[in-house]
């Protein structure tokens, strides 16, 4: 328009240098002069767009402002183009673009009139308000990998802080409002998972760890549960999380409502394990302390539990006592303590009584595990008790020569060893074996 305006009067001192030139009446200059007022004060008082008497492209006079002027206005007249931005409505109306607009067409980096769009969001308030998008609904819309004007979803997220700020969600925000696969936007919460390092390591989000320890027992529809990832996890762990055997090492006795507790993990695990995840029953009974502790059955509490002949699950009680050494150790009875604990009848199904180890047991004993029935002979007392035979009741048993390799003959037993008057509260004296003869 000033250039118009420029020409115009070019075009009139042109005409009256002409007319001076030629005489022309006084009342023709008037009428010139009159035109040229006319036609300025028209000008300057032409509509916004244009009509039909002003541009014939319709350009307005803002949009030829904001073509012309520099980034800041650079003069007393006009406004720049920020300055513009700053002020147009969020959606425009029929004279210019509206800061959406511009967001939209703004190139990545910006240039030297306007900001770039990452300036734009950088800038803008966390919800936005009437005239333009708030961060979160520029991180809602991104697409997940970006493209030449703005960051992605992916990058918005890495950036983030951990716990956010007034501007836009944390990462531990972004990580809770995941959903579980995520989509073509952002990573799921288990990419979120299977990524993260095993203790944290930064500011910015939950290790592996802590995010197991705070997962639910069962899960939900956003991430695995905590048995599930205690079933995952490989044998000896790695780098991002515990294997399976720290989870046994430090689970609960009882466990809780996040995880098994070492109770089931004991009564779940296969005879042998079986495979490269977990120790089979047969290990842990192994590995057990003799008594126990706060968090596992001892030894002797999985011996009195087990049944008299074992499962696939783990050795029976019978198993038990035939590998048990004779004196025991830190961590189990040895035979001895298990034969002289047993009832005298055994009485239940989980182990044989003493009398069936006495009639089983070979007659010196024989090996480092039990005595020989001798040995249980020369020990018993004269009556028994609750749990064996007396020696009487031996003695009486007995076939008169023995008869076989197991035990002595009532002659050998009774007759030529006994001292002549019994002398013990064990057995019989001699002359009382002979007058009862």
């Amino acid at each position: 328009m000033l250039f118009n305006k420029n020409f115009l009067l070019f075009v009139v001192a042109a005409v009256l240098s002409t007319v001076s030139a030629i005489p022309v009446p006084s009342n023709a200059v008037a009428d010139v002069a009159n035109v040229t007022g006319e036609t300025a004060k028209i000008d300057s008082r032409a509509p916004r767009r244009g009509d039909s008497h002003g541009r014939s492209n319709s350009r307005g006079r803002r949009a030829e402002v904001e073509a012309r002027d520099p980034r800041h206005g650079g003069d007393s007249h006009s406004r720049g183009r920020r300055e513009i931005e700053a002020r147009a409505p969020r959606h425009g109306d029929s004279h210019s673009r509206g800061r959406r607009d511009v967001e939209a067409r703004a190139p990545r980096h910006g240039d030297s009139h306007s900001r770039g769009r990452r300036e734009i969001e950088a800038r803008a308030p966390r919800h936005g308000d009437s005239h333009s998008r708030g961060r979160r609904e520029i991180e809602a819309r991104a697409p997940r990998h970006g493209d030449s004007h703005s960051r992605g979803r992916r990058e918005i997220e890495a950036r983030a802080p951990r716990h956010g700020d007034s501007h836009s969600r944390g990462r531990r925000e972004i990580e809770a409002r995941a959903p579980r696969h995520g989509d073509s936007h952002s990573r799921g919460r288990r990419e979120i998972e299977a990524r993260t390092p095993r203790h944290g390591g930064d500011s910015h989000s939950r290790g592996r760890r802590e995010i197991e320890a705070r997962a639910p027992r069962h899960g939900d529809s956003h991430s695995r549960g905590r048995r599930e990832i205690e079933a995952r996890a490989p044998r000896h762990g790695d780098s991002h999380s515990r294997g399976r055997r720290e989870v046994e090492a430090r689970a609960p006795r009882h466990g809780d409502s996040h995880s098994r507790g070492r109770r089931e993990i004991e009564a779940r695990a296969p005879r042998h394990g079986g495979d490269s995840h977990s120790r089979g029953r047969r290990e842990i009974e192994a590995r057990a302390p003799r008594h126990g502790d706060s968090h596992s059955r001892g030894r002797r509490e999985i011996e009195a539990r087990a049944p008299r002949h074992g499962d696939s699950h783990s050795r029976g009680r019978r198993e038990i006592e035939a590998r048990a050494p004779r004196h025991g150790d830190s961590h189990s009875r040895g035979r001895r303590e298990i034969v002289a604990r047993s009832p005298r009848h055994g009485g239940d199904s989980h182990s044989r009584g003493r009398r069936e180890i006495e009639a089983r047991a070979p007659r010196h004993g024989g090996d480092s595990h039990s005595r020989g029935r001798r040995d249980v002979v020369a020990r018993a007392p004269r009556h028994g008790d609750s749990h064996s035979r007396g020696r009487r009741e031996i003695e009486a048993r007995t076939p008169r020569h023995g008869g076989d390799s197991h035990s002595r003959g009532r002659r050998d037993a009774v007759e030529a060893r006994a001292p002549r008057h019994g002398g013990d509260s064990h057995s019989r004296h001699r002359r009382e074996e002979i007058d009862l003869d």
